[in-house]
This record gives structure tokens, C-alpha cells and sequence, in this order.
């Protein structure tokens, strides 16, 4: 029932990258603000979601965001005047 309510509620989270997310347990710096606590904790980013759903509970909420801001990797901006558009002044 778990794993069902999980994958019919929230399919589209599956597809954000390549994780595994179903099966993998992450570690992130236990104390929420710290990256650089000495302690790690696992989380199971889709028991997570699902306790989310289910409760709306925001601590739910603070490791999932947490999580997010510890995993994603950089992500480069690049600020390019007229990318891949027609300059009408030219």
C-alpha cells in the first residue's frame, strides 16, 4: 500500500533527474542549516514526500528542502544578450 500510494500520488518527482530515489537512502549534515555539521543523517527522499502527503507536517518539509540544498548539484547562469533570437536592429 505504502509503495502504491508513493508512485500514484507523486510520479512526476521520479522524472526531476537520475536518481533512484525509491531505493536509495541520502546522507545530509544532521543539524538543518549546517553543512558543515559533523553528524549525518539518512532520509528516504519518497518516505519523506509520502509523510508529507499524509501529515503536512513541515518537518517534512525542512528535511526535504534540506535535502534539495545539500544534493543539487551547481547550476551555472549564463546571462547572454539576444541567445538565440533575431535582433531586429541588425
Amino acid at each position: 500500500m505504502k509503495t502504491a500510494v508513493r508512485t500514484a500520488t507523486i510520479p512526476w518527482f521520479l522524472h526531476l533527474n537520475h536518481a533512484d530515489y525509491e531505493n536509495e537512502d541520502w546522507k545530509v549534515p544532521a543539524e538543518i542549516g549546517n553543512p558543515d555539521a559533523s553528524e549525518t543523517v539518512e532520509i528516504n527522499v519518497m518516505d519523506e514526500i509520502g509523510q508529507l502527503l499524509l501529515t503536512g507536517d513541515d518537518e517534512h518539509l525542512q528535511r526535504l528542502t534540506w535535502w534539495y540544498n545539500q544534493v543539487l548539484p551547481m547550476y551555472g547562469c549564463v546571462v547572454a544578450g539576444d541567445y538565440g533570437a533575431i535582433n531586429a536592429a541588425d
